[in-house]
């Protein structure tokens, strides 16, 4: 449940705001969007106003998506694919990010989190960082 107040709308005035919604789940997602105001009404001149407490209900679907599709390849020093490696023997792995999402994806901070059996020879920055990538575009690192 997400509550949001605001405290006066002036007559012709908009109120927008923005959430971010988190889905644990593919495919269509129903969402209940619920409103509750209250509208000081004037009936006839002279009279006091009333207070008249109002309710909206909405449903909205959405389809939700996988917004990335990530691969790895192994290469040796010649960039050539190999099944397997072998200790002490040099490798690169090249990252594929495949952009799924029908808006576009920043890609702010992106890491490889390491076996402490796996040395790595620099420690580089990351090559995808500000990346952005729309819908079926592919980033490489």
């Amino acid at each position: 449940c997400i509550e949001m107040s605001c405290n006066s709308i002036p007559v012709g005035e908009q109120y927008e705001a923005t959430f971010y919604i988190k889905s644990h789940s593919i495919g269509s997602q129903k969402i209940n969007i619920s409103v509750h105001y209250s509208v000081d009404c004037l009936v006839r001149e002279g009279w006091e106003l009333i207070k008249c407490k109002c309710q909206k209900e909405e449903s909205v679907s959405l389809e939700t998506v996988t917004p990335l599709r990530i691969s790895h390849r192994i290469l040796n020093m010649k960039f050539q694919p190999q099944d397997c490696t072998f200790i002490s023997e040099p490798f690169i792995v090249q990252t594929n990010i495949h952009c799924l999402s029908p808006w576009k994806i920043r890609l702010t901070n992106a890491k490889y989190q390491w076996n402490q059996s796996v040395t790595t020879v620099t420690n580089l920055p990351d090559q995808l960082n500000g990346t952005t990538l729309c819908q079926q575009e592919i980033a490489s690192s």
